[in-house]
């Protein structure tokens, strides 16, 4: 598996997390608009971070083996 792979993976994960996102945030006893307000946070956190994984992966990789 190349540096690519990966950040085609991490960068894949992205439409996931806000699912996964929301169903931890909503099994806790917070309020409806709580839990709203908290999986748009949480969601855009992580989605960040995969993001960023994944451009560093991909940046990592060119420059091992730019072709």
């Amino acid at each position: 598996m190349n540096w690519g792979e990966v950040a085609t993976i991490l960068w894949n994960c992205m439409f996931i997390a806000p699912f996964v996102v929301g169903v931890l945030v909503f099994k806790t006893d917070k309020s409806k608009v709580q839990k709203i307000g908290f999986t748009i946070l949480y969601s855009l956190l992580v989605d960040v971070l995969l993001f960023f994984l994944g451009a560093m992966a991909l940046s990592y990789g060119m420059s091992q083996n730019p072709f």
